[in-house]
């Protein structure tokens, strides 16, 4: 534009160039027929038509703008909706993962069997009261103990589990859903053990459903107490009395006790050497059996007890020890007059002795708890050289070659009359103190 705007110039006579200096309008009159300027002008115009023309059409599509505005306006709505709803559904969804998570499940268990076990203790009330016959008992009282032990096993099984994966929710099917497929794995087991125990039943005398009352009556019994009772039962039976067929008696009533996974066990006192008798749930470990009396803290804490006796050179644990394990324990921790109570109420209970300020286990938590201890400390038995039973309170021989142990009461009777004693294994002299034969 430049270019040809000089050109015109150039040719223009000095004349026209002073009247485009001195007079406007001749200026202007010259622009105006520059051909660069018509396109420009020719450009506008178009340009203006253009816009116009956009305009109509813009116009023409206001109706349907607003349509799509509504539209978007209402998607917007329904936006709000679904995401209120769908915050509904992940809080619902919260809820049943936090009831189908693995600790939730596995507090169900507990409650469900810690109420069939006090349903079948109920059953052992009413029997004991003489409110239902021998038959009705043990079928009733087997079918409750074993749901209460299958459970169990699962809460056990969950709590493995939980320790290995952590309490998330677990996969359909995993559990059974009710009760019925709960006890699908043991139904067919409970129908024809119910048909036996109930011909067991019948062939069971008078005189061992007397002594077998009495013994789910007692937590444990001594030898004498057992005979006196064995004597009482054949004479109000008024069947034969034989002193020396004790064994064979219980025997008998172990026999139709078998199928019910119970037992009438016997073993001996590391105190006095006595012989005691206990009626064993074996479906169980004893610290399971347990979990109905005593909190989840509390059955760690005993377990840490029964792992410092067990390992122990004495068969013993000090208050203070025990006081100091409660620091390990993983559940919710004791508080020195919590432990205080619950060692208390395990002697009550007969779980533990105390003297002097230490513990061991009693005479009922051996025999009970021995398939359980043999089991989980294999490498810490200690086993008495004369009788073969486990032995915690016991002497050893001092030969570092030997080391046998043996329990007070068999040191006792061994010895016996021997001026000089000497270990029944290395032959080494026996240097502890021998103790009187009760």
């Amino acid at each position: 534009m430049g270019m040809s705007y000089m050109v015109c110039l150039t040719r223009s006579s000095l004349n026209q160039l002073s009247d485009m200096s001195e007079n406007e309008d001749v200026l202007l009159e010259f622009f105006v027929r520059l051909p660069q300027f018509k396109q420009v002008t020719s450009d506008k115009e178009e340009l203006i038509s253009s816009i116009v023309d956009m305009a109509k059409k813009n116009l023409q599509m206001e109706p349907q703008l607003e349509d799509k505005r509504q539209e978007m306006l209402n998607k917007y709505e329904q936006l709000i909706q679904m995401k209120s709803a769908f915050e509904t559904k992940m809080q619902r969804q919260h809820e049943l993962s936090e009831s189908c998570s693995l600790s939730t499940l596995q507090a169900r268990l507990k409650v469900a069997a810690h109420q069939a076990e006090e349903e079948s203790e109920e059953t052992a009330e009413n029997f004991l009261e003489g409110g239902i016959e021998i038959d009705e008992f043990l079928a009733s009282f087997m079918e409750k103990r074993t749901l209460c032990h299958s459970r169990r096993a699962k809460e056990e099984k969950l709590q493995q589990c939980i320790n290995t994966h952590g309490p998330f929710p677990v996969t359909s099917g995993s559990l059974p859903t009710n009760r019925s497929e709960e006890e699908e794995p043991t139904r067919k087991t409970l129908r024809s053990e119910a048909g036996k125990i109930s011909s067991m039943a019948r062939q069971m005398g008078d005189s061992h459903r007397r002594f077998l009352q009495t013994m789910m009556n007692n937590s444990i019994s001594d030898e004498h107490s057992v005979k006196a009772l064995y004597q009482y039962c054949c004479e109000v039976s008024k069947t034969p009395h034989v002193p020396d067929k004790l064994d064979e008696f219980i025997d008998a009533i172990n026999s139709k006790l078998q199928s019910m996974f119970m037992q009438i066990r016997k073993g001996m006192s590391e105190v006095d050497g006595l012989q005691y008798y206990v009626l064993v749930n074996m479906t169980e470990t004893e610290i399971t059996r347990m979990s109905s009396d005593y909190a989840d803290n509390e059955l760690e804490l005993f377990r840490k007890l029964v792992d410092l006796t067990v390992c122990s050179e004495n068969g013993k644990a000090s208050s203070t020890d025990i006081l100091n394990i409660t620091d390990t324990m993983t559940t919710k921790k004791l508080k020195k007059s919590e432990t205080e109570h619950l060692l208390s109420r395990l002697v009550q209970d007969q779980w533990l002795c105390e003297e002097r300020g230490e513990y061991s286990l009693s005479t009922r938590c051996i025999i009970e708890m021995e398939p359980y201890i043999r089991t989980m400390y294999q490498d810490h038995l200690k086993v008495c050289h004369i009788c073969h039973s486990l032995a915690f309170q016991c002497q050893i021989c001092e030969n570092p070659t030997c080391g046998i142990r043996i329990h007070n009461p068999c040191v006792a009777r061994y010895f016996k009359g021997r001026t000089e004693p000497r270990c029944p294994s290395c032959d080494d002299f026996w240097p502890h103190e021998i103790p009187e034969v009760k």
